[in-house]
């Protein structure tokens, strides 16, 4: 048996296929997945929390994991640290495009649903990204101010989320795998900045 969330994200995703997102209602969700909307404020503050929730269960969560098991484990010994840097942003960069890949017709079905360029979408990534690249810049032990890490880890993120958005408008032309490359070789000489 399906509990509320799964019901009511699956309800979301359903209905976001056939209608704008700006007529999508909490009701019309509500109806669709046989909940109550007690039971939906229980769960979400809105629908847009829908999307953050989908977002980080499907896309952050994996790439979360995955960064913590390697930055968790001695996977490279003796090896330049650039290298090292430029492995771990490949392989948590990919997992990121991979993961919205794999859930690619939601994500278009957002992205296409919305006003560009200031969107729900381009938010979320970004705010979900600057968090990150702030724990990133902890770990690699940032040296510049404190305002300076704040304004260039946010600046990374806006940039990837609107590329991000972008590459779904687009219908993702180029596979994950080389859309990451791409991603790295565009960013990595700041990266490589921090740790020398």
């Amino acid at each position: 048996m399906k509990n509320s969330q799964e019901l009511i994200e699956q309800s979301f995703k359903a209905l976001l296929e056939a209608t704008p997102y700006d007529k999508i209602t909490v009701r019309s969700i509500c109806e669709m997945a046989g909940v109550s909307r007690k039971t939906f404020y229980a769960n979400y503050d809105n629908k847009d929390a829908i999307i953050e929730s989908i977002f980080m269960r499907t896309v952050i969560a994996p790439m979360e994991s995955l960064r913590s098991l390697i930055t968790g484990t001695d996977l490279v010994v003796d090896r330049d640290p650039n290298t090292e840097v430029q492995d771990l942003a490949s392989i948590v960069t990919e997992r990121l495009y991979q993961s919205l890949y794999d859930e690619r017709a939601f994500f278009k079905n957002v992205v296409i649903n919305e006003m560009w360029p200031e969107t729900a979408f381009v938010k979320l990534v970004t705010s979900s990204i600057f968090k990150l690249n702030l724990r990133i810049f902890d770990e690699l032990g940032f040296k510049g101010s404190a305002p300076e890490k704040e304004y260039s880890a946010y600046y990374h993120a806006a940039a990837q989320a609107m590329i991000v958005q972008k590459w779904i408008r687009d219908g993702m032309p180029i596979p994950a795998k080389a859309f990451s490359e791409l991603y790295i070789k565009w960013t990595m000489g700041y990266w490589y900045s921090l740790i020398e």
